[in-house]
């Protein structure tokens, strides 16, 4: 009976293991639109139209550009990848977008299209944030909702996830992924989705959502912070490895496999900054201008919340929480398709428990019945 037993349990652990090592194989696949090649979508943000945030003499729109050229260079080097950019230099992509009425807003529009066009799996907007003062930092990504399309909901704040975690690798604070919904008391109809939901606040997020394409806005640092600059924002290494990281939170939730002959890139080196040198000054000294300076209409439009990707700092009631066992990724089925021994050990226990019941229940009815008959015959003397 024991020999079954294990041969049956073997054969579980057996079926079981080989369907999640198919599942991990599979990752990629499923979650692209023909089932076929993994089509992804990077989007350094802003351009020398569109401005973006400027700290610690680093230029938003000219940073992002190189984190994007470096992502798509180590991307490419895994199998059944293709990679697309909005803007692979300084100018604008979409020149119809420059010069008009809310030109940041139809850029947007324009960036999102053209990843519709190609049939993106995945939107990914790379941006820098910053705030009033020199107090917040590290890494958080912005992720969908999971009203109107809760598969790509999903998607987004699980490969948001992944990322996030590879970035604080660097030694960035890990901010988490955060979701930011347009109150509805705040914001015109046109912010809802179809079905009456409440659609994302970001435009390229929203914009995704309505085509059903997954898509994640990653602040990969603050500009305001000098340790975040000091870190990975002021150096050309520092840029490469926020790109290397990226690329490792991608191929950790799409289980990518390296093209034969390729390796992955190595991570430069780069060193923890001394708090000593982190403490912001009491007076910061004023940033220096970008260098391409936008029209009028076209700056203040840029600085209006509804029309910036950046600059924002959640509020800890908008943070997303981790995936549940519903959520389950590749490492947590791994994990939970080790054999565990079979406790016969508890089944002894069980055993022995019950036979020691048995025999003190009859122990025990067996003095009540003696005593009854005692005090039975005290009665009748």
């Amino acid at each position: 009976m024991k020999r079954f037993l294990v041969l049956v349990m073997a054969l579980v652990l057996l079926f079981t293991g080989t369907e999640y090592a198919l599942a991990d194989n599979e990752t990629a696949s499923a979650n692209t639109r023909d089932g076929g090649e993994l089509v992804i979508m990077l989007d350094p943000g802003h351009d020398a139209t569109h401005g973006g945030a400027v700290g610690g003499g680093v230029i938003e729109q000219q940073a992002v550009l190189k984190i994007g050229l470096y992502l798509r260079d180590e991307l490419n080097k895994y199998e059944n990848v293709k990679v697309y950019m909005t803007r692979e230099g300084m100018d604008c992509a979409f020149p119809n977008t420059i010069g008009v009425p809310e030109g940041s807003k139809r850029c947007n529009e324009a960036r999102v299209a053209y990843a519709d066009s190609v049939e993106a799996d995945v939107f990914i907007a790379l941006h820098l944030n910053s705030y009033t003062n020199s107090t917040p930092n590290g890494a958080i990504v912005y992720v969908q909702n999971n009203n109107f399309s809760p598969e790509a909901g999903k998607i987004s704040q699980e490969l948001g996830q992944c990322i996030v975690n590879r970035l604080a690798e660097l030694g960035l604070k890990n901010g988490g992924i955060f979701q930011k919904g347009s109150a509805a008391d705040t914001r015109p109809e046109e912010y809802y989705y179809e079905d009456g939901s409440i659609a994302d606040y970001y435009r390229v997020l929203r914009y995704s959502k309505k085509v059903h394409m997954p898509a994640m806005i990653i602040e990969h640092a603050f500009l305001s912070n000098p340790s975040d600059v000091a870190l990975v924002l002021s150096s050309e290494d520092g840029l490469k490895a926020l790109a290397l990281k990226d690329a490792q939170g991608i191929v950790d939730y799409y289980g990518l496999t390296l093209k034969e002959g390729c390796v992955a890139g190595e991570l430069p080196d780069i060193q923890q900054v001394p708090e000593t040198q982190t403490k912001p000054s009491p007076e910061p000294e004023p940033q220096p201008e970008p260098e391409s300076t936008p029209e009028p209409e076209t700056e203040i439009e840029t600085q209006i919340p509804e029309e910036t990707e950046t600059e924002m700092i959640p509020e800890e009631t908008e943070k997303v929480e981790e995936p549940t066992e519903e959520d389950t990724t590749a490492d947590d089925l791994d994990a939970s398709s080790e054999p565990k021994e079979f406790p016969w050990g508890g089944i002894v226990m069980l055993v022995v428990m019950f036979i020691a019941g048995g025999i003190g229940g009859a122990v025990g009815v067996r003095y009540y019945l003696k005593k009854q008959s005692a005090m039975h015959k005290k009665d009748e003397e």
